[in-house]
């Protein structure tokens, strides 16, 4: 086991040129600290789910309000039976401005779209940690804003902050999840990655459904299980990779001590060490004697080092377009999945469903495949199924066809598949 150590040139020197993925193999594929590192990010994935998916049942604005053929009999009736109350009831909202609703998701979509370069930028300039912790807490924060709007511009503004804060939440969270656990363990994330969003669909679809009638207690739901993250301050590690590549020799040890004590074992950390170091350009071997200008901390990189090298800016190119089609189809589906059968909550909870087989059937053929060949059979398998869809026959069969095809139409597999490029 690791114990306290006093950190020389020598043993700095060793501890900035670690491998990280050599470092958490030695912890195991099962490391109790790496899992709980894991598990303490990845948990927090429900909520943007559930915020995301939210409105399209809190948003939606009953076609039968806007019959003229409904006598003044049958509208007491309805208002009478009809107990839930939705964000049209609430803010007024009548059939001329009923596409207003729209904007909900809209404006969360934008404040996710502006966010995710900054919260990446920040999250390999200031580390990991707080850069996922802060805006997670603003969220929580924010949600309880939303159940509280006093209008439905404020409403509006409170969610393009969360889709702000959420696009942090997943894009540097995701990254922690990579980093913190070795790289066998990998592969078994596309399948608990798929069930925790879909625990925050079902949620979602669950509560709305049978218990919570009105859209603010339905908002305010998925906060106070959140507050539970502001332990996370005292508890939630840096991530390992972050502190090697910048340096970071005392929070390493730190690491290295806390997660050995966890998970019970002993490791050599010079079996850990790179293999070759890289300084102005020149490959070295790891070693060699550095002097004191050699253990300072190198440069930081800025966001036109991505386009020095013409075969990886292809290849982000490349990333960036299909990543584009993959969100373009996913959100589509999924956001008017109230649609896609006769009865909304079937379309809605089928649209939840999928994700679970596409988490299985990814985490085993990440196994046994290539990512490449995984990904163009996924990117096939959903383009096949799409174009299926187009020429099902219209009518209530359409809508029926619509969701079976929806179920195999790759749509998770394909997401799930995809993120391992980054």
């Amino acid at each position: 086991m690791v114990h306290d150590f006093v950190i020389g040139n020598s043993a700095k020197l060793l501890l900035q040129n670690l491998d990280a993925d050599k470092l958490l193999n030695q912890f195991g594929k099962y490391g109790r600290y790496q899992l709980f590192v894991y598990a303490m990010v990845s948990i927090n994935f429900y909520i943007f789910s559930y915020l995301t998916t939210i409105i399209s049942l809190i948003g939606e604005f009953p076609e039968d309000k806007c019959s003229t053929n409904l006598t003044v009999i049958n509208a007491n009736l309805t208002n009478t039976t009809d107990k839930y109350i939705s964000l049209a009831d609430e803010f007024g909202i009548n059939c001329e401005s009923s596409g207003i609703l729209d904007h909900a998701n809209g404006v969360f979509m934008i404040g996710n779209f502006m966010a995710a370069p900054f919260s990446t930028y920040l999250a390999d300039r200031y580390g990991r940690r707080l850069t996922f912790l802060i805006p997670l807490w603003i969220i929580i924060f924010l949600t309880i804003a939303c159940a509280f709007s006093p209008t439905f511009i404020w409403f509006l503004i409170f969610r393009f902050l969360s889709g702000a804060c959420g696009a942090a939440v997943m894009v540097v969270g995701f990254v922690i999840t990579v980093e913190a656990v070795a790289g066998s363990f990998r592969s078994i994330q596309a399948l608990l990655n798929a069930l925790i969003w879909v625990f925050g669909i079902f949620s979602v679809g669950i509560l709305h459904h049978y218990y919570i009638k009105n859209w603010r207690y339905l908002y305010l739901f998925i906060a106070f299980p959140g507050l539970i993250s502001i332990v996370y301050y005292k508890v939630f590690p840096e991530s390992l990779h972050w502190l090697i590549a910048n340096k970071k020799t005392e929070e390493i040890r730190k690491y290295i001590i806390k997660s050995s004590k966890m998970n019970k074992t002993h490791i050599n950390l010079n079996i850990c060490r790179t293999e070759q170091i890289i300084e102005n350009g020149v490959v070295v071997d790891c070693l060699e004697e550095k002097t004191e200008e050699t253990l300072k901390t190198p440069p930081k990189r800025n966001f036109f080092d991505l386009f020095r090298r013409p075969s990886f800016t292809f290849h982000l190119t490349l990333n960036c377009y299909i990543f584009i089609v993959l969100n373009f189809l996913y959100w589509a589906l999924t956001l008017y999945s109230v649609d896609l059968h006769k009865n909304k909550m079937v379309g809605f909870f089928l649209s939840a469903v999928v994700e679970i087989p596409a988490g299985i059937i990814s985490m085993i053929l990440l196994m046994i495949c290539g990512r490449r060949t995984v990904t163009v059979i996924s990117l096939t398998g959903q383009a096949i199924s799409l174009g299926l869809t187009i020429f099902t026959p219209r009518g209530f069969i359409f809508r029926d066809i619509s969701s079976f095809l929806e179920f195999f139409d790759f749509r998770g597999f394909v997401f799930r598949i995809f993120k391992k490029f980054f």
